[in-house]
C-alpha cells in the first residue's frame, strides 16, 4: 500500500490566491489535539478562529497540522473503519468557524493513531539532541527530514495517523488519497513516502 504526507496547500499558486487563513481553537490548547487525551473525545463543537476571510477550501490546518475538513470531504472519507468506528481512531468534530457565512458545514479531524514507522535506512533525518532540544520532551524525535520514508509494513492496515515522534506529520493511505481526489477536495497536498 502506498503512502503520503497529507498537508495544508499553502504554496500553490491557484489556492493560495484569495483563499482564507484559519486560526485556531478560540477556547482550549490547540496542542492537545496532537497527542489527544481520551476526555477530548467527548462530543462536542469547537470554535475556530479566522485569520483571513476568502475563498473556502475543502482542507486547511489551524495550529499547523490540525485538519479542518469539509462536509464533502467527511462524506468521502465516513465509510473508511479509522471513521466509521464512532469515536476511535479519527474523530470528525463539527467546528463553527467564527465571523463568517460558510457556505458548508466543517470538522476538526482529531487524530488518536501515532505509528512509529520511518525506514531510517532510507530516510534522511536530524533528531533532537539534548543540545538543541527547545524542550527535554523533544529530545529523540524527529526534528528535519531531508527525505522522508515510512516502511509501509509497519503502517500497514492504517488509513490515517500521525507519526509517533514527529506529531506533526499527519500520514495517509492510498485509499484516503483517492477518496478526497475523487471529490476534487481543494487545499490538501499530498507527497509519497514509500
Amino acid at each position: 500500500m502506498n503512502y503520503y504526507t497529507m498537508r495544508d496547500d499553502l504554496f500553490s499558486p491557484d489556492i493560495v490566491q484569495g483563499r482564507w487563513h484559519l486560526g485556531g481553537l478560540k477556547y482550549g490548547n490547540d496542542h492537545l489535539f496532537y497527542d489527544p487525551p481520551v476526555e477530548l473525545m467527548e462530543p462536542g463543537r469547537w470554535p475556530i478562529t479566522i485569520l483571513k476571510d476568502g475563498v473556502e477550501t475543502d482542507f486547511a490546518t489551524i495550529s499547523g497540522t490540525l485538519p479542518i475538513v469539509s462536509q464533502k470531504v467527511k462524506d468521502a472519507l465516513s465509510d473508511i473503519k479509522e471513521i466509521a468506528n464512532p469515536y476511535r481512531n479519527t474523530v470528525l468534530e463539527p467546528v463553527d468557524i467564527e465571523g463568517i457565512i460558510l457556505s458548508t458545514s466543517y470538522y476538526i479531524m482529531i487524530i488518536e493513531d501515532k505509528l512509529d514507522c520511518v525506514d531510517e535506512t532510507r530516510s534522511v533525518f536530524h533528531k533532537w539532541s539534548e543540545e538543541d532540544a527547545p524542550t527535554e520532551g523533544h529530545v529523540g524525535q524527529y526534528a528535519t527530514f531531508e527525505k522522508f520514508v515510512i516502511d509501509p509494513a509497519k503502517a500497514y492496515g492504517h488509513n490515517i495517523f500521525r507519526l509517533s515522534r514527529s506529531l506533526g506529520t499527519l500520514i495517509v493511505s492510498q485509499l484516503v488519497k483517492d477518496r478526497m481526489e475523487s471529490v476534487e477536495a481543494t487545499g490538501v497536498v499530498f507527497t509519497p513516502v514509500t
